[in-house]
């Protein structure tokens, strides 16, 4: 029935009844069915601490709706690397250190309670899953309020005392104990209980006021009142230490895998500080594969120990460390504790790849008293003598800037404890998209990687897909969020991008002045025939046709974006009654020389300009001469029209090249 370290919390109380007199004057938590059974830990084994920790934890849980469970001792007096065997002794600080890494808690089935072995199933090839992660631990203080407000929002306290069962301190008829003073005869009776109500009108021989607690034991329903006793207020050494255990973190899907990442194997053992109630820690760790797996991994909580009540802790999580200097900062997020214990403070963070380094630091603030807040784990006699600190993970500082490693190869031999959990999730790889599109143009949204169980496309938060690939077209402008958003299990992860859409300009109309079209102003213009082929080098407000025929102007603002216009019919009468008197080609059909005759004789310039068969204008050539050769050469075989602009007189002729 052993327990360590009782100097530290041990407390004479004088509390008066007009304290606690703001509660009922009696609770018991069996009436409102938030206790489990009474079990029987065996006369000569000490593992009284695994069963008050199990009752404690078993009461939260039904409290909080969980449901009623049968939970493994065993785990707790197996599943650990501390010094002690099974049936030595232990405390809470043990069985937060062994449930805070996931080593548990299983249920009574799971892992069978045995006094004679050491047969922890996490050591097996297929280790049993636990029922829920118990990762949180509380540390109440000895007041008498504060352990009743702790059994009305947890069912029960575990707690700790010194049980010398002599008629002095033990009265058996009536299952009452009371001791005055704790002396080195009581020393051996160290003892795990858990406290489940109380009664205030309660009498205890020798004791200095009515009071006292609803304890359930851990020896089976024929000792004492069906495995229950009541002890004093005033006992001298009850309320010891007292604790809940108040988080439930259920078992993620198989998809999802938990993982924890800690250096302290054995918990919270030791505190460190400058002289001041304020210190900083910083841990390095790396994603890793678990058990081949190489998913991503989400950060879910970080947990560490506030050493005193009123502490609040401060973290932030980096991507680099240079020298002193944290860079790529990821988050940040504050916990006040009101009392001391474990505390995990969670995140909803994206999902970070094999090999990603997470640099946690954490700034400690406790009352001014407290000069020493940061939570350590070293080596302890009897205890944890199987410590062994890390090398190069772990640092400390005063001002949260100028940081001295610890551990391995330093004169600081502890490590830090702080933890940090994970859980396999998705990876939202959205392929690039361009910065800028306009107004209906499509994006093309692809998704890249496909280890998920659904997926949404977003813009603006507004759901526009469910498929991996999907075109989207903005009908609005300015600058658009796009998320993709994927899931697996119960994890997600999000993936954005910004895209600015820029207006098209207003549709352009076409009028016809004379023998030539215009269009309505605009940064920049392309004109087309009626089939949309484009007219080269037609690039003006202003375009002469050569032909009657159908045209289409495009337009452009100064983002490259354009607008069609109708297209526009043009007749020119004076086309049709100048094909027969201004110039003549020959031969016709041609083969590489086109010879041009102009049959006015003029010194004036004329421009030839020569247009393929789908109207695109192939060279353009110009001369006072009234005769010209042109080299056709490199010109492909087919149909071909010439035009000649003699002034204000335009004429053509059509001729084919062999």
């Amino acid at each position: 029935m052993k327990i360590i370290n009782f100097a530290f919390f041990s407390l004479l109380l004088s509390i008066s009844y007009s304290l606690f007199s703001q509660f009922n004057p009696s609770y018991d938590s069996r009436t409102y069915g938030y206790i489990t059974s009474v079990k029987d830990q065996g006369l000569t084994c000490g593992s009284c601490w695994s069963f008050a920790s199990c009752a404690t934890i078993e009461a939260s849980w039904i409290k909080q709706g969980f449901g009623t469970y049968d939970l493994s001792e065993d785990n707790l007096t197996d599943c650990h690397n501390f010094d002690p065997g099974p049936c030595d002794w232990g405390n809470y600080y043990m069985t937060n250190a062994i449930l805070s890494a996931h080593h548990g808690v299983l249920t009574e089935i799971q892992d069978p309670y045995t006094t004679s072995s050491q047969d922890c199933p996490f050591t097996q090839t297929w280790p049993p899953s636990p029922q829920a992660f118990v990762e949180e631990m509380r540390i109440i203080s000895g007041e008498i309020n504060d352990i009743k407000q702790a059994i009305l929002d947890y069912g029960a306290v575990g707690s700790s005392m010194f049980f010398n069962g002599i008629p002095a301190n033990y009265d058996a008829a009536n299952y009452k104990y009371y001791d005055a003073v704790i002396g080195s005869e009581d020393e051996p009776y160290a003892h795990c209980v858990t406290i489940v109500g109380w009664d205030d009108n309660m009498t205890f021989t020798g004791a200095p006021d009515n009071g006292g607690w609803i304890i359930k034991d851990s020896y089976g329903t024929s000792w004492a009142n069906s495995g229950y006793f009541y002890c004093s207020y005033y006992d001298a050494g009850i309320l010891s230490s007292n604790v809940v255990f108040p988080s439930v973190e259920t078992i993620p899907s198989a998809v999802n895998v938990p993982h924890s990442y800690y250096y302290d194997e054995f918990g919270w053992v030791n505190n460190y500080g400058f002289t001041s109630n304020v210190a900083y820690a910083l841990i390095k760790y790396t994603i890793v594969p678990m058990s081949g797996n190489m998913s991503g991994q989400q950060i879910k909580r970080i947990g560490t120990y506030a050493v005193t009540e009123n502490c609040t802790i401060d973290l932030e999580l980096y991507r680099t460390k240079t020298g002193n200097t944290l860079s790529d900062f990821i988050t940040s997020t504050s916990i006040n504790c009101e009392e001391a214990g474990f505390y995990t403070a969670p995140l909803n963070l994206s999902t970070d790849t094999i090999g990603s380094e997470i640099y946690i630091k954490v700034k400690y603030t406790c009352d001014a008293g407290s000069n020493q807040p940061i939570p350590i784990e070293e080596y302890e006699e009897y205890s944890s003598s199987a410590f062994t600190s890390t090398t190069n993970l772990c640092w400390i500082s005063n001002d949260g800037n100028n940081w001295t490693q610890i551990g391995g190869g330093t004169s600081y031999d502890f490590d830090l404890c702080i933890k940090m959990y994970t859980e396999n999730g998705p990876k939202a790889i959205m392929s690039d998209i361009p910065e800028s599109v306009c107004q209906n143009e499509p994006v093309n949204l692809n998704c890249e990687n496909f280890s998920f169980d659904s997926i949404r496309w977003y813009v603006n938060d507004l759901q526009i897909s469910d498929m991996p690939n999907f075109p989207y077209f903005s009908t609005e402008t300015g600058i658009i969020t796009i998320d993709l958003v994927v899931w697996s299990g119960h994890n997600s992860d999000t993936a954005s991008q910004s895209l600015t859409v820029h207006e098209i300009p207003e549709q352009p109309t076409i009028s016809q002045v004379n023998e030539h079209l215009e269009s309505n102003i605009a940064l920049a213009y392309q004109w087309f025939t009626g089939e949309m082929e484009e007219i080269v080098g037609e690039s003006e407000s202003i375009f002469t046709p050569v032909e009657n025929g159908t045209y289409i102007v495009r337009v452009f603002n100064e983002y490259g974006c354009f607008s069609d216009s109708e297209p526009f019919e043009f007749i020119a009468e004076s086309i049709e009654q100048n094909q027969n008197d201004s110039f003549t080609v020959y031969p016709n059909p041609a083969s590489d020389k086109l010879n041009v005759y102009f049959n006015t004789k003029s010194d004036e310039i004329k421009q030839i300009k020569l247009f393929d068969s789908l109207g695109r204008m192939v060279t353009k050539r110009e001369t006072s001469e009234n005769q010209i050769t042109i080299d056709l050469k490199d010109f492909a075989k087919g149909n071909y029209k010439i035009q000649i602009i003699d002034g204000t007189k335009k004429t053509k002729r059509s001729f084919i090249k062999n």
